[in-house]
């Protein structure tokens, strides 16, 4: 389901990203709604990389904007890992950012999109209803 390598017969739909944000040992984790596909489920704040986003990490600092209210320079997102995604009915790439925040930051979901947000420390995150393949992503990120 996830790869490193591009898989045999590899047709991406589209191209996502997603922001591993870090403070104090725990990491950032959205609840997606109930009526979005893999609703009442956990994911890093993340998303499709929109035509008019520049590079993958401006679509990265959007998404992570657009879904927390957290803005921070491009600079502190640090590529991480590109990820050939193989789901059910179709395929995407999926780029992971690592952001280390230095202070807390005020977290607001934005409602059309999830419900609450939780920082959860990395073994505990496995333990809980993830979206598909975040899983894979948490265990490749932390080395687990």
């Amino acid at each position: 389901m996830i790869y490193k390598d591009i898989p045999e017969n590899f047709n991406p739909r589209h191209e996502a990203v997603g922001c591993f944000c870090q403070l104090e040992g725990k990491m950032l984790l959205l609840l997606r709604q109930d009526w979005l596909p893999e609703g009442n489920k956990w994911g890093a704040p993340g998303g499709k990389i929109d035509p008019e986003d520049k590079t993958p990490v401006y679509a990265a600092r959007r998404e992570l904007w657009e879904e927390t209210g957290i803005l921070l320079p491009e600079d502190n997102f640090i590529p991480f890992c590109k990820f050939y995604v193989r789901y059910p009915d179709y395929d995407f790439t999926y780029e992971m950012f690592s952001i280390e925040l230095e202070k807390p930051e005020a977290v607001i979901v934005t409602p059309k999109e999830h419900k609450g947000f939780y920082w959860a420390r990395p073994h505990t995150s496995l333990k809980m209803r993830l979206v598909l393949g975040m899983d894979e992503c948490i265990r490749q990120f932390y080395r687990l």
